[in-house]
C-alpha cells in the first residue's frame, strides 16, 4: 500500500482503472491499481499505484498501457509557478501538479534471507529547451526508507529534473538529498546536490536515462505485534541497496551503497516546476516523457 506523504482518501480518489500512466511494467515485475487482490508471483515483485494531484493534470496523463506502444506522459506547464526546488528529505509538490506514485514493494516484511532484488526505471526526456533561463520541471522522483523506524521517515530522495540552464543548454538533472549514511545516524542530513547530469543535444530528439536500484535481504530478526486478540510473530530483514543512475550509453554516471534502506516509493509525472513567467510557452507546449519501463528481477549476489 501507498505508506507515506500523501492524504490516502485523495489518492484513492484518483485510482485509475486501469494502468493509466507509465512507466510499462517488464521483467517481472506486477504493477496494480492500489487496493487490488494480490497477484500470483513474489510479493516482492508487486507493486501497486495511483494517481495524485490536478483533475486536467491527471487527465494528460491517462494514456491507456498498451504493450505493442511505448508508454508515454506529455506534461503541461499549466500557469506560473515559482518553487525554489528544495528537497531535503521533505520533498514539495506544485499546487498545479498531477503524477502517477507507485508503492513499491515493502523489503523489509516481505523479502526472504539473502533475496537480491534489482529494478530498473528507464525512459527518455524530450531534447525540446524550455522558454527561459532557469526554467525547470521535475518529472520523476524515487525515495528510500530506513530498513527499521528512526526519526525521520525518509532516509533519501532522488529526483530527475529537466532543466534550462543557459540559451541552447538544456539539461537532466538527478538531485539527491539523503540522510546521514550508516549508524549511528548522527550526522544532519545532506543539503540538496547534482549527482548527475546529462546534456541534451540540440533541440529535436530524445535522451535516456535509468535509474536501476539493487537490494540485498539478510539477517532477519523476529518481531510481533497484535491482530486482534492474537499476538503473532513475522520475520524482518536487514535491506542493504545500491543506486546507479544510467546514461544514454547505458554508462553508470553515478553510484552510492544506501545500507540499511530500501525503495520504498517512485513517483513520474508534474511534480514540482518552476516558470515564473509563462508567456513563453505554446498552450500546446508539452515536455515528452517516453519509453517508460520500469522492470524487476532476482538477480545473483556478486
Amino acid at each position: 500500500m501507498i505508506k507515506r506523504s500523501l492524504p490516502l482518501l485523495l489518492l484513492l480518489a484518483w485510482a485509475p482503472a486501469a494502468l493509466a500512466f507509465p512507466p510499462c511494467p517488464g521483467g517481472d515485475v506486477h504493477l496494480s491499481p492500489l487496493g487490488s487482490p494480490p497477484d500470483d508471483v513474489a510479493f516482492w515483485l508487486q507493486a501497486e499505484y495511483v494517481m495524485w494531484g490536478k483533475p486536467d493534470i491527471i487527465e494528460e496523463l491517462r494514456i491507456p498501457y498498451d504493450p505493442k506502444s511505448k508508454c508515454k506522459d506529455r506534461l503541461p506547464v499549466p500557469d506560473a509557478n515559482i518553487s525554489d526546488g528544495t528537497i531535503e528529505l521533505s520533498p514539495s509538490y506544485a499546487d498545479l501538479g498531477g503524477f502517477g506514485i507507485i508503492s513499491l514493494p515493502e523489503l523489509p516484511v516481505v523479502a526472504h534471507d539473502q533475496l537480491h532484488l534489482q529494478y530498473m526505471l528507464d525512459f527518455t526526456v524530450d531534447n525540446a529547451f524550455l522558454a527561459n533561463t532557469g526554467d525547470w520541471i521535475d518529472l520523476a522522483q524515487l525515495q528510500f526508507a530506513h530498513d527499521r523506524k528512526r526519526t525521520g521517515k525518509l532516509s533519501a530522495v532522488y529526483r530527475v529534473r529537466k532543466i534550462q540552464r543557459g540559451k541552447g543548454l538544456a539539461t537532466i538533472e538527478v538531485i539527491e538529498s539523503r540522510a546521514d549514511i550508516g549508524p549511528p545516524f548522527t550526522k544532519p542530513p545532506l543539503s540538496d546536490h547534482v549527482v548527475a547530469e546529462i546534456p541534451l543535444l540540440g533541440e529535436d530528439g530524445k535522451t535516456a536515462i535509468a535509474l536501476r536500484w539493487t537490494q540485498f535481504a539478510q539477517n532477519p530478526i523476529e518481531t510481533g505485534f497484535q491482530a486482534g486478540l492474537e499476538p503473532l510473530t513475522m520475520m524482518e530483514y536487514n535491506i542493504d541497496s545500491v543506486l546507479e543512475v544510467l546514461g544514454p550509453a547505458n554508462d553508470v554516471l553515478y553510484s552510492i551503497a544506501l545500507p540499511r534502506q530500501w525503495a520504498d516509493q517512485l513517483s513520474m509525472g508534474l511534480l514540482d516546476y518552476n516558470v515564473p513567467n509563462v508567456k513563453g510557452y505554446d498552450p500546446e507546449f508539452r515536455l515528452v516523457v517516453d519509453d517508460t519501463q520500469l522492470s524487476a528481477a532476482e538477480v545473483m549476489k556478486p
